[in-house]
Order: structure tokens, then sequence, then C-alpha cells
């Protein structure tokens, strides 16, 4: 049994939300380029806030990564422990990366 919700439409929007934004975002992207794109680094791990859910990428292995939704990991490619430490780290600093995703968008939209 998946430590994920076993709801099976959920489980496919979430899989098809994960394919999406993890090809969108690191397509022909190294880790440096990753990282300066992050909302939030914390311990290697580069956070990305979007509109319905957060993206985590493990920098030291790009093909480790998971989605949070609703303050809970739903999606993931890491073991059971580093989603928790990824979740811990997030619920710790969720209003920086508020704050941070929201400024990019200001700055982005400023075009400075």
């Amino acid at each position: 049994m998946s430590r994920f919700e076993e709801n099976e439409d959920n489980r496919k929007n979430i899989q098809e939300a994960f394919r999406y934004y993890s090809q969108t975002l690191i397509k022909d992207m190294d880790v440096k380029q990753i990282a300066d794109a992050a909302d939030m680094i914390v311990a290697g791990y580069a956070y990305f806030w979007k509109k319905d859910a957060v993206e985590v990428f493990d920098l030291n292995d790009l093909d480790k990564k998971a989605i949070i939704q609703n303050n809970r990991v739903v999606y993931s490619l890491m073991s059971v422990v580093v989603d928790d430490i990824v979740l811990s780290y997030y619920l710790r600093n969720i209003e920086m990366l508020e704050e941070s995703a929201k400024m990019t968008k200001e700055y982005n939209r400023d075009g400075s």
C-alpha cells in the first residue's frame, strides 16, 4: 500500500502535474540554473512555488524530486525519510518561500 492517497483520479492528476512541472522546469537546465531559479534552497533542496503545489528537487541528484500539496508530500521519487525531511524544511520555511515567490513574480513583471 502506498503512502500516498489511493484515490485513482487524484493519483493520475498528481502524476500528470509532476511530469509537467518536472519536464518544463528542468529541461535543458543544469544544477546551477535550477538553484538560481529556485524560490528557496534549504540543505541542498530547491523549492519552487507553483500555483497549486510546491516542487522540490534534490540538487545533488536531479532525478530525486517531490511535489508538496496541502502541507503534505503527494508524489515523490525520494525515500520516505527524505520526504519527511523536505516536508519539515518546507513547513518551517513556508512564509519565506511564499514571500520569495511573490518577490520573484513582481521582479519579473517589472522587467527589472
